[in-house]
């Protein structure tokens, strides 16, 4: 497909890398010419250099015939103008990256009135992840699917529990409305097969439905109620948006932020929870605000090496949950296996968003791609397709086709009912189905099958 996108900075310049590594027509639009020559070196793209809100260049980089306009630059007030230039020259579609609260909170009323198909703010959707987990005590990341009705939700398995040694069919009958759709293993993810047996410390991806996840936390030791407390160093976008939609929840949060004006700021808009004035990073500091007794510490400020110190911090203080935001996710590659357990990078989910938008138009006459998600510190995909009548594998036992290696049916929505398959279940036309694959850049649900000789 033909794409333009306006700037280069943290989200726009993963999302041309992973653009560009589907084989999408790229051109990037950028002011600085030094990160405009970064982006031309590290990826196959043209650039223009200057304003992505200027009119001459949306028409130099040819966005009258693009298929889609993302606008990603650091200025929110720079993506709506150039979002809405874009879409009057022709684009097919322009989206554009928001991040203030105050945009953020009228979305629908800026998206409709000036033209623009989508706002997107790293941050807010970072918030709703965050707000998911929270909802899930040891949950270490968790994804929605068939509107919420389907949680792929990844567990790490204790010592004590009485799954540990179980093959994967006695798991199946002691939890039949569940499926393990990954194994994590010293750093390792693989898609089990009947042979593997469950060992203390797997990660495990389990899908299944509220009322049945319930009934695998007993298996976990946990009683599936949420923390009470939580303590949060960093006030910035994402604390401002985890606070507002968590206002109807019993946790409690102590906020620890540097700068007065964003602490004064947040405790005029969230009163009922304590802001506190001072450093995160002083472990002194956060030994005498008691955070050895707080049940969830989330690690939100703007510099990763500082969530991910004071995140191994809690640990070593005994917090038995911890929330880490990471940009920058190569630097994970230097820890030891498990060493973090739930890590939010927000410019890796409106990768993962830009990417379903394009997937799913780019195929819009097969079985579209409804939903994409990135698990596993990227190592996996679990990708939704809508099934059509022409699809290669319908109306055939799952245990016929020849599916893939690394890749697993996980999920049949079949109308209001969700199956989570055995080798006899059959797709049908019509279906939702969600695939767990390690491969990358599956566009079409038959692109799952190995291709005939």
């Amino acid at each position: 497909m033909n794409i333009v996108i306006g700037g280069a900075g943290k989200v726009g310049a993963l999302i041309i890398e992973e653009l560009a590594a589907e084989g999408h027509e790229l051109i990037l639009i950028e002011k600085n010419r030094e990160v405009l020559e970064t982006a031309l070196d590290k990826n196959d793209i043209a650039g223009v250099l200057g304003s992505a809100a200027s009119v001459s260049n949306l028409e130099e980089a040819g966005v009258a015939e693009a298929d889609f306009y993302i606008a990603a630059t650091e200025n929110d007030e720079t993506n709506m103008v150039s979002a809405i230039i874009a879409k009057r020259l022709g684009a097919e579609r322009s989206l554009a990256r928001v991040r203030n609260p105050e945009y953020s909170s009228q979305m629908s009323f800026i998206r409709d009135s000036l033209g623009i198909n989508q706002l997107i703010n790293p941050e807010l959707e970072a918030a709703r992840e965050i707000g998911r987990l929270l909802k899930y005590p040891a949950a270490l990341s968790l994804e929605a699917f068939a509107n919420g009705r389907a949680l792929l939700i990844e567990l790490e398995l204790p010592a004590k529990s009485p799954l540990v040694g179980l093959s994967l069919p006695a798991f199946r009958e002691r939890h039949p409305g569940l499926l393990i759709a990954a194994i994590t293993r010293a750093g390792e993810v693989s898609i089990p097969s009947g042979r593997d047996k469950l060992a203390a410390g797997d990660r495990l991806l389990f899908f299944g439905n509220g009322k049945n996840l319930d009934a695998l936390y007993r298996d976990f030791g946990q009683n599936g109620k949420p923390e009470r407390r939580a303590m949060v160093i960093g006030g910035g976008r994402l604390t401002h948006y985890l606070l507002k939609m968590m206002q109807e929840s019993s946790l409690r949060f102590t906020v620890i932020e540097q700068k007065a004006s964003i602490a004064e700021e947040l405790a005029g808009y969230f009163p009922e929870h304590e802001i506190i004035l001072g450093d995160g990073t002083d472990y002194s500091f956060l030994a005498e605000h008691s955070l050895d007794s707080v049940d969830v510490f989330l690690a939100l400020t703007g510099v990763d090496e500082e969530n991910i110190l004071t995140s191994l911090y809690a640990k070593k203080m005994g917090v038995p949950r911890y929330i880490t935001k990471v940009n920058r996710t190569a630097i994970l590659k230097i820890l030891a296996n498990n060493e973090l357990q739930a890590v939010i990078t927000p410019k890796r989910i409106i990768a993962d968003y830009v990417l379903r938008l394009v997937r799913a138009a780019q195929n819009s006459q097969g079985s579209n791609v409804e939903a994409l998600h990135r698990i596993s510190n990227n190592q996996l995909e679990a990708l939704e397709f809508s099934v059509k009548a022409d699809a290669a594998l319908i109306n055939t036992p799952l245990a016929q086709l020849k599916i893939k290696k690394d890749c697993l049916i996980a999920l049949i929505l079949r109308g209001n009912e969700l199956i989570f398959p055995a080798g006899k279940d059959c797709i049908l036309p019509g279906d939702h189905i969600v695939v767990i694959s390690l491969r990358d850049y599956f566009q079409d649900v038959d692109d799952i099958l190995e291709a005939e000789n």
